[in-house]
């Protein structure tokens, strides 16, 4: 599996109507149309990279260029996921229509390749930020950027325990170590959350997103089938919350789930893979 991200950062104010007008004649068709039904400049300019980098990112999957870096990308290692950087300049240097494979939808109308069934991509844009997951298993991802939180959120769509640890991320303030049921909700339920509540709600929020895409169920189906929880070490966990699963399938499913986190100048990136 690889992660390819583009940092539309400086180039999203500089982008030259050249290069956005030569990314609007190469992308497919229906990429090209979706990104015209967008009134906002900047969200069409995230939309027609995402079509752009999933292009670029298929091609260089299926030529498994071993040494990305003679392309001058900037490549990096997290655990075992290779992470792919990529310009737009690059971006329109590397798209070729070769890779332009026919999209189909599946029954929950999750996008996939038609005449590919060992291909698997994802794709997600926040701020400035647009990423592509790829590889030989399904896959979901979810970028989240600086955005307002009310922690009330979490109460309403978290579980308890989820809502619990966010809560608790107030002690990097330098609270008394226990938190009293009361004292906890109070803190939660904060307009103006803490640094490390955030990045706690952050967390939460991206893996249930990336876990809803990797089913193809939307938002609500992660948001109500499964939990996110830390272990001693800090790595997150998931957990089914759905009584109504065989406990046989959901030891079964989560032996097949991988997850990962990355933190991208101030940007939370949560990929699931099964």
């Amino acid at each position: 599996m690889k992660l390819f991200l583009v940092d539309l950062g400086d180039e999203q104010q500089n982008m030259t109507e050249v290069s956005r007008e030569r990314c609007l004649q190469m992308v497919r068709n229906e990429r090209l149309q979706k990104v015209q039904k967008m009134k906002n400049q900047k969200n069409q300019n995230e939309s027609l990279i995402a079509g752009m980098l999933l292009n670029v990112a298929t091609g260089l999957h299926e030529k498994k260029a071993e040494n990305l870096q003679t392309q001058e990308c900037e490549s990096s290692k997290s655990e075992d996921m290779e992470i792919v950087s990529l310009t737009v300049k690059q971006l329109i240097d590397l798209y070729s229509t070769q890779y332009d494979y026919e999209l189909t939808t599946e029954n929950n109308g999750k996008p996939i390749y038609e005449h590919k069934p060992d291909l698997f991509f994802n794709l997600s844009h926040s701020g400035n930020v647009v990423v592509c997951a790829i590889g030989s298993s399904p896959v979901g991802i979810d970028v989240e950027g600086n955005r307002n939180i009310r922690l009330n959120t979490a109460k309403r769509f978290f579980t308890e325990a989820e809502y619990r640890w966010v809560g608790e991320g107030q002690l990097g303030r330098g609270e008394e170590s226990v938190i009293t049921a009361e004292s906890d909700e109070q803190q939660a339920c904060s307009e103006n959350p803490t640094i490390e509540q955030k990045k706690r709600f952050l967390r939460i929020w991206t893996l249930k997103e990336a876990y809803s895409k990797l089913t193809g169920e939307g938002i609500a189906y992660g948001i109500s089938q499964v939990q996110f929880l830390p272990d001693s070490r800090g790595n997150m966990h998931m957990s089914y919350v759905n009584k109504s699963l065989h406990e046989e399938e959901k030891l079964m499913s989560l032996k097949e789930i991988k997850i990962r986190e990355y933190e991208y100048k101030g940007y939370r990136i949560a990929v699931i893979e099964r």
